[in-house]
């Protein structure tokens, strides 16, 4: 054989290679469908994300409320100091007027004493000194109880003025009798005075 006999022209035939566009397509499916299920996750995912928010929205509005009652509770307790200070003003009590007696129930009442004016007034003729005293004094006494009494409006000034000139006419023989004077004058005069006021009343 020859070296000259020509070898055989030996060449690798590969096969053309495929365009890239088939893996390209590929890639943006793989990328769709995997932003097409996030979606589907995150849409199944947010109502139950959403359903605490009305819980939590819920939640503090209670919570509010109970807050907001301790801030309201001081007000009534300004109230209730406050009411104290207008408690205090009760209604006023008017004292009712007094009952206008008849002249037979005021005799009734100041008779006894008038009687006992006059037989103090006797006693008195018959002593002297301190014992005469003793026995104006009681006359005091009771004509302070005569005047505390009631009046018919229909006598009432004319008994007002003939109680005045009484006491006077005590005053002075009380006086009298202190100075162991003679009593006669001061007696005779209490007496007038002891029987007009007895007049007054019917006596």
């Amino acid at each position: 054989m020859s070296t000259n006999e020509q070898r055989p022209n030996v060449q690798w035939d590969f096969p053309p290679e495929k365009p890239k566009r088939g893996r390209a397509w590929l890639i943006a499916v793989l990328v769709v469908t995997a932003l097409l299920v996030a979606a589907a996750i995150v849409f199944f995912l947010l109502p139950r994300d959403a359903s605490p928010t009305p819980g939590t929205s819920t939640s503090p509005s209670p919570t509010a409320s109970t807050s907001a009652k301790p801030t309201s509770s001081p007000q009534p307790t300004t109230t209730a100091t406050a009411i104290p200070s207008a408690e205090p003003s009760a209604p006023e009590t008017v004292a009712p007027e007094p009952v206008d007696p008849d002249v037979g129930t005021f005799r009734g009442i100041v008779g006894p004493r008038l009687d006992d004016a006059l037989t103090g007034l006797s006693m008195i003729e018959e002593t002297s000194g301190q014992d005469a005293v003793s026995i104006v004094n009681q006359l005091q006494q009771d004509l302070q109880l005569l005047s505390d009494t009631v009046a018919p409006n229909s006598i009432q000034a004319e008994w007002r003025a003939a109680l005045t000139a009484y006491g006077e006419s005590l005053t002075n023989l009380r006086a009298a009798a202190e100075a162991g004077e003679d009593l006669a004058s001061e007696i005779s005069d209490s007496t007038r005075e002891v029987n007009f006021l007895r007049s007054l009343v019917g006596m």
